[in-house]
């Protein structure tokens, strides 16, 4: 058992020798081990091209959503698509200039081009993961995480 976060942090503190997560994972490794912590970053194997396959979050209306809604929600979403906004939330401008980068993965190539994620030692390569790659399939998803956690199942009870 235990969570990501914990995993993360035994990472950075030379409990186990490597770590299989997110990008954000990056965050709680480098507030525990410290900025000059070196982390070598690879894709997981996750497809069966040469296209990676990344998670992706998206921006959803309410069905009730009517005209002065989805208006505030265009404006929100705009603002949010901005690649200075990507930048200041990613690189936790908010939280001062100190501040760990969040080190989620923005959701428009263009806010790898903001000099904060241009300059840091990571972003460049988790855009270089994320250049040509698809979104994760969402079609039967649930029965196909049904199978291959079956699947699984059955390899580890050998």
């Amino acid at each position: 058992g235990g969570s990501a976060e914990a995993a993360a942090e035994a990472f950075a503190g030379g409990q186990v020798d490597a770590f299989i997560g997110f990008s954000e994972h990056l965050h709680p490794m480098l507030r525990r081990a410290g900025r000059d912590f070196t982390i070598k970053l690879a894709l997981a194997p996750l497809g069966t091209g040469s296209r990676p396959i990344v998670f992706v979050d998206a921006l959803v209306l309410r069905r009730d959503c009517d005209r002065a809604c989805a208006a505030a929600a265009r404006a929100f979403a705009t603002h949010l698509n901005q690649p200075e906004t990507h930048a200041w939330i990613t690189m936790a401008q908010d939280a001062g200039p100190r501040a760990i980068p969040r080190y989620l993965m923005p959701a428009t190539l263009s806010a790898y081009r903001q000099p904060a994620l241009a300059a840091d030692p990571y972003y460049p390569r988790i855009l270089s993961a994320v250049e040509g790659a698809i979104p994760f399939p969402i079609r039967g998803i649930v029965s196909n995480w049904e199978a291959a956690r079956l699947r699984l199942d059955s390899l580890l009870a050998r």
